[in-house]
């Protein structure tokens, strides 16, 4: 009976020291790995660095996990373990997915290893795919008058693991509108408000564009229109302007047009 339960008492001693060992994964999800589970991590875009965070304390409780790397890396990508950030209870590793690289599974190990020597072997997919920064804006369509401005606003959702860094631009002249860069963490949303100042009146077709900062690609494009209605100094600002085109005699009828027609 007494070596029975001793028997029993060393499995469960083994199973638990069998346990500890294991590797807690925090993020991008959060579950214990090992060699002998495929982790999934999620979807990620070209460019984009991959950040992986694990818990010290998962593994034996007498000696924790003190250094994480990678192995199996694809053509390409990088690795690196982030010392600036560790701290007591985490190790970070980030996994740098080239600017260049096509959309498919990808597949790489970490390392973990204990004060001992002890070590531990995650295997992990990561799906690398477009579109996963949506960008919509609230109108289309704007109305205003010469000088003065109007704002679109835009809303940005990363359905990525990882950070992204990207601008919004436009083909508007410099004049009318200028760039706008931005972060936005993994699986987050936020928005961003372009400003647009119409230096004259008429109608302006154009178009804004996501470009990424990592890749340097065009994730999105979107049309958008603005109508512009002259002020009194506008339109005889561009009667002036016109003038070198004309005769000076023709002078008197642009002047009275223009007034007639913001009249009317």
């Amino acid at each position: 009976m007494f070596k029975k339960a001793l028997l029993i008492s060393v499995a469960l001693l083994f199973a638990l020291a069998f346990a500890g060992a294991e590797a807690k994964l925090v993020s991008p999800v959060e579950k214990y790995v090992g060699a002998e589970d495929l982790t999934e991590l999620g979807k990620a875009m070209a460019g984009e660095t991959i950040e992986l965070i694990f818990s010290t304390g998962s593994g034996n409780p007498e000696s924790p996990w003190i250094a994480v790397s990678a192995e199996g890396l694809p053509n390409g990508w990088g690795a690196a373990e982030i010392m600036q950030q560790r701290n007591k209870s985490t190790l970070i590793l980030h996994v740098s997915v080239p600017k260049e690289a096509k959309n498919s599974t990808y597949q790489f190990s970490a390392v973990l290893e204990d004060a001992k020597g002890g070590k531990e072997t995650a295997e992990f997919l990561v799906f690398i795919q477009e579109g996963l920064l949506k960008t919509s804006v609230d109108s289309v369509m704007r109305k205003t008058t010469v000088g003065e401005p109007v704002v679109f606003t835009f809303s940005i959702d990363n359905d990525s693991i990882a950070m992204h860094r990207a601008s919004i631009e436009s083909s508007l002249p410099p004049t009318w509108c200028s760039p706008a860069s931005f972060e936005i963490g993994a699986k987050s949303s936020k928005k961003i408000s372009i400003t647009v100042s119409p230096k004259n009146y008429g109608e302006k077709k154009f178009a804004f564009f996501i470009v990424s900062g990592l890749s340097s690609r065009t994730l999105n494009e979107i049309g958008a229109k603005i109508e512009v209605q002259p002020t009194v100094k506008s339109k005889y600002e561009a009667a002036l302007y016109g003038f070198p085109f004309f005769t000076p005699s023709l002078l008197p009828y642009y002047l009275f047009n223009s007034l007639i027609s913001q009249l009317a």
